[in-house]
C-alpha cells in the first residue's frame, strides 16, 4: 500500500507499506527516510472531520483507513 506523509515543512514523503502494517512500521520508515534516529516529538496523525487523530502506533493502519484501503495520507 502507498502512503503520503505530510511533513511539518509542507513537503510530502511517499512510503510503501505492507497490507497489515501497523503505525510503528510507518513511523520507522519515516524516521529512516528523514535520517532521524531517536523519536522525541514526532507523531503520526490522520485528518478526520477537520480534526487530527493521532495514530496508536500498535494498531493496524486499516483501523484508520478501512479494510480495503489502497492509498492514505498521514501528517507528521
Amino acid at each position: 500500500r502507498h502512503l503520503c506523509v505530510l511533513l511539518p515543512n509542507k513537503q510530502h514523503l511517499d512510503c510503501a507499506v505492507r497490507v497489515g502494517a501497523r503505525g510503528q512500521e510507518v513511523m520507522n520508515t519515516v524516521l529512516h527516510q528523514l535520517g532521524v534516529s531517536d523519536l522525541q516529538v514526532f507523531g503520526l496523525a490522520v485528518l478526520r472531520d477537520n480534526e487530527y487523530l493521532f495514530l496508536n502506533l500498535e494498531k493496524k493502519l486499516s483501523k484508520y483507513f478501512g479494510k480495503g484501503w489502497n492509498r492514505g495520507s498521514l501528517k507528521v
